[in-house]
């Protein structure tokens, strides 16, 4: 599967920025115009944020788009979602991603959920897109998995596609946790039978400078939410 991906992988030739568009009618890619096209309704602020400039579009296959600058890579994988079908998607996902990647390592990724904590089946899609990316991580790194997760974000979103966004590169990059947090891969069983699989943050170093990732994650103390209702 890598190998097929990676071979129609070539640079587009035309530089341009990678953006989210909120507010759109429906979830997608506009590869040519490198933009993630989201439902979500925005609320206050622009609709449209830029996260990489100077991207390339690159040849992809059906539902991944990728787009390349100097040696880090970014892609799209949209896949449409039944309602109990959240497990088999995220293993999807996260299988194509890292056959996309190669040998580039994860940096971040942004998870984009229909419905994030409605329940198709007998979890919340939330956990069972856990359970699905666990497992698809799990078959590529093993025992190593825990070393080897990137920064990252679940946003619920309208619709019924889901939508990952991920950056990779060649560089090894350094992972942080936060000490006064449990790692979220490590929270107990109430999260679900599968913790979910990120890192707090991810440093990575390039010829350009340093790059930080935050994850996008509630107030947590321990594995515990604070404040509810601020």
């Amino acid at each position: 599967m890598a190998s097929a991906i990676m071979a129609d992988f070539r640079d587009g030739g035309s530089s341009m920025d990678l953006t989210f568009r909120f507010g759109a009618d429906a979830a997608g890619v506009e590869t040519a115009a490198a933009a993630i096209e989201l439902p979500n309704a925005v609320v206050a602020g622009p609709s449209a944020a830029s996260v990489a400039a100077g991207v390339s579009a690159a040849r992809c296959g059906e539902g991944l788009a990728l787009w390349r600058r100097g040696e880090a890579l970014w892609g799209a994988v949209v896949r449409r979602i039944e309602p109990d079908g959240f497990d088999a998607v995220g293993r999807d996902v996260y299988r194509a991603i890292l056959a996309a990647a190669g040998d580039r390592h994860l940096h971040r990724a942004w998870n984009f959920l229909p419905h994030i904590n409605g329940r198709g089946g007998r979890l919340e899609n939330y956990h069972a897109f856990c359970v699905g990316r666990g497992a698809a991580l799990d078959e590529a790194f093993g025992a190593a998995v825990d070393r080897r997760l990137p920064a990252a974000t679940g946003v619920g979103t309208p619709g019924d596609r889901v939508v990952v966004v991920f950056v990779a590169g060649p560089e090894p990059p350094r992972h942080l946790e936060n000490p006064a947090q449990t790692p979220a891969y490590r929270y107990p069983d109430r999260y679900g039978p599968r913790p979910p699989s990120f890192a707090r943050g991810t440093v990575t170093t390039r010829q350009d400078g340093q790059r930080l990732y935050i994850s996008g994650t509630g107030a947590i103390r321990d594995s515990e939410s604070l404040h509810p209702g601020d």
